[in-house]
């Protein structure tokens, strides 16, 4: 097989590895090849899966990384039917669930111990909490992450919500 017949972003492996020969003349038309090597330049776009990011066509973890987004990024994306957030607005949903479970659980405390007293430490945890559910609320619209998912939103609702 002629070297010259492999589109160029191969060539050089195939002719390290011996799978070609240089002299040998080229058996497929300039303008199939130019066809070829256009085809190959659409193989070269990388999909990754998620939490993956191309870097230089090849997948690497983003994990570590604070903003490292998949290529074509705005706030919510969709793949594959799926929503998914970009890594710094998944850590401000985490923050939004954690303090809204605090603010429901303390509320809940409160209505159940209704007649057993009312300890003021009580009502400073719950706005403390509500506190920290508004910020991280406020939080998710500064990086403009989109709509909260169902199961938070109603959320602001509890950050004004007073205690019975």
């Amino acid at each position: 097989m002629a070297c010259k017949d492999i589109v160029s972003g191969w060539r050089d492996v195939f002719e390290k590895l011996g799978l070609c020969d240089p002299s040998e003349e080229p058996t497929i038309s300039p303008q199939r090849m130019e066809e070829l090597e256009k085809f190959q330049g659409t193989l070269d776009k990388v999909i990754c899966t998620i939490g993956l990011t191309d870097i230089g066509g090849v997948c690497v973890s983003n994990e570590d990384e604070e903003q490292c987004f998949l290529p074509g990024y705005v706030d919510e994306q969709e793949i594959f039917g799926h929503k998914v957030l970009n890594k710094q607005c998944q850590k401000i949903l985490d923050e939004i669930r954690g303090a809204l479970s605090k603010v429901i659980n303390r509320y809940d405390d409160w209505v159940a111990n209704r007649l057993g007293g009312r300890d003021p430490g009580h009502i400073k945890s719950y706005l403390q909490e509500q506190v920290r559910l508004r910020a991280a609320l406020e939080k998710w619209e500064r990086h403009n992450c989109g709509y909260l998912p169902g199961e938070v939103n109603d959320a602001w609702s509890w950050v004004y919500m007073p205690l019975p």
